[in-house]
């Protein structure tokens, strides 16, 4: 019974909104620089659908059921800010070597 349940609920994740937008002082990690510029572009709604999907892996159908909407607007919400913030983001963010 304990490997069927890890087994379904694999991908439920529960994303705290202060882990991701309250991350307190910004450092030099490249994770907070991101999530501080994707801050000045996305809404917080689109921050938390890239980061549970990207990071945490929660499909489009667990994103939709969670957020009460349609997986299509779950998906189109996610592609949208992805181009949103490959367009407006700061480009000079890299890893440093």
């Amino acid at each position: 019974k304990a490997i069927d349940y890890l087994r379904e609920n694999k991908n439920k994740y529960v994303l705290e909104n202060d882990m991701v937008l309250k991350a307190g002082e910004p450092d030099d990690s490249l994770y907070l620089l991101i999530i501080n510029d994707m801050k000045r572009i996305l809404s917080e709604e689109e921050i938390n659908i890239i980061i549970e999907h990207v990071i945490y892996d929660v499909s489009f159908k667990t994103l939709a059921k969670k957020y009460n909407k349609p997986i299509s607007t779950i998906s189109t919400k996610y592609y949208q800010a992805i181009q949103k913030y490959k367009t407006e983001g700061n480009h000079e963010i890299r890893w440093k070597d």
